[in-house]
């Protein structure tokens, strides 16, 4: 399919699509639009080989990314997001959501994912436990109680700063993670 051809609600999205000099939909593999004002992403269900995508800084209060399958890179921090569904994104490695309105995600469909920036969002319980490759998480700004994270995770850093912690929740956390970079 041309780019020309497809039909993006968002005229600051569709500038930032043809910006990559493709013309043809399965060309497009990375898109970064930061800080254009867009409000909407629809149309990019037609970029099927798309790898990265980063809409920091923009104003979308959804996104359907269940076209993308092949999506590696996701940076949606800074938007208006109070929820994400990833579930179709099984070579997603890195993810920053951060500043969002996100109450819960659910990341299990996501085994690759390396590094996971979350500040500032509304999490409650984060569920870890199927992604055991993370080496790079950030927490800090939630409201979370509860974090389940894989047996065995060894991450290089860790922070969850600000959040509602009981003092053997962090406890738990300090154990588990020995060797970690840790901030609670």
């Amino acid at each position: 399919m041309k780019l020309d051809e497809i039909e993006f609600e968002d005229d600051a999205f569709r500038a930032a699509v043809l910006a990559t000099g493709e013309t043809e939909a399965e060309s497009v593999t990375v898109i970064r639009c930061r800080k254009q004002k867009i409000g909407s992403a629809r149309g990019i269900e037609h970029l099927p080989n798309l790898k990265v995508l980063d809409l920091t800084r923009n104003r979308l209060s959804s996104l359907d990314l269940s076209g993308n399958t092949r999506l590696q890179q996701l940076f949606v921090g800074n938007n208006q997001l109070e929820e994400l569904d990833l579930s179709a994104l099984p070579e997603l490695e890195g993810l920053e959501i951060f500043m969002n309105e996100i109450s819960e995600i659910d990341l299990a469909d996501n085994a690759r994912l390396e590094v996971l920036y979350a500040n500032g969002n509304d999490l409650d319980v984060l569920d870890l436990r199927n992604n055991r490759s993370l080496c790079d998480i950030q927490l800090s700004d939630n409201r979370l109680r509860e974090l389940k994270l894989a047996a065995g995770l060894a991450p290089e850093s860790l922070s969850a700063r600000n959040n509602r912690f009981s003092e053997e929740a962090k406890a738990e956390l300090r154990s588990a993670l020995e060797g970690c970079q840790l901030s609670l």
